[in-house]
């Protein structure tokens, strides 16, 4: 998951860390990019018993996830996404609109 600077800073915060503290200790750069790492399998947003901040003040890519285009055709859907995500299929339906406004934030931001 790539990070922007403003969501370095406020995940640090979150954490109680300083930014160079959290970088050094829950990202990695990809390309140039620096990405959210992982705990083995799990996010490290993730805690045993669910998310360890909520939802809405995780990272936007995070929260936009699996509604982005390259996985919006049926085959992606139930394939590989659903593989990755235990969730899909799972709690608040979402309408196409909404579908559609989480998928189009890449275009807003890159």
């Amino acid at each position: 998951m790539y990070l922007t600077r403003a969501e370095i800073r406020a995940l640090a915060r979150h954490f109680s860390m300083t930014v160079t503290a959290f970088k050094k200790k829950f990202t990695a750069v990809d390309d140039g990019d620096l990405v959210l790492g992982s705990n083995g399998p799990r996010c490290i947003l993730l805690g045993e018993d669910g998310p360890y901040m909520p939802y809405e003040r995780t990272p936007r890519q995070r929260r936009t996830w699996p509604f982005w285009h390259e996985n919006l055709e049926e085959s992606e859907w139930n394939g590989p996404v659903k593989d990755l995500c235990p969730g899909v299929g799972k709690g608040k339906l979402y309408s196409p609109e909404e579908i559609k406004e989480a998928a189009d934030w890449t275009d807003e931001e890159e």
